[in-house]
């Protein structure tokens, strides 16, 4: 029986490269001038605690020193109105991903917000792991 070491090696050589997680950052146009990242009271992203998309929250922030206040959202429909609606807000929301490749929800909703914009795109990606407390893998 092999070892799990040998299993693990096995595996690292069989495996392609993870693919692409794009997450957007979005902001109104009510926005007098976005490079005054002081203005921005309300970062709202797509998620739970540890999901790719707060992932892609803490990137945005530390790239444009942003420091307000983060609410998770559980929709993009709700992240895009929420923007829509506060001009001191921005939003982090998912353009693709892994398992569904192009995510028609933010497509959709971002085609029918009139005053939201993108201002940049990060590409994350997608390293899963699969854990087990089993010493024997078969």
């Amino acid at each position: 029986m092999p070892s799990c070491p040998s299993i693990l090696n096995n595996a690292k050589q069989q495996f392609t490269p993870p693919l692409p997680k794009t997450k957007l950052l979005i902001y109104n146009t009510g926005m007098a001038n976005f490079v005054d990242s002081e203005k921005i009271k309300t970062i709202a992203y797509l998620g739970k605690a540890g999901s790719f998309t707060e992932i892609a929250k803490d990137y945005f922030c530390e790239k444009y020193k942003l420091n307000a206040y983060q609410m998770p959202f559980r929709t993009i429909k709700e992240i895009i109105a929420y923007v829509e609606d506060d001009k001191d807000a921005v939003g982090i929301i998912p353009v693709e991903n892994a398992k569904e490749g192009i995510i028609r929800e933010t497509n959709d909703n971002l085609i029918n917000a009139s005053s939201v914009k993108v201002l940049s795109e990060t590409i994350l990606p997608a390293n899963n792991c699969l854990l087990s407390k089993n010493s024997e893998i078969y």
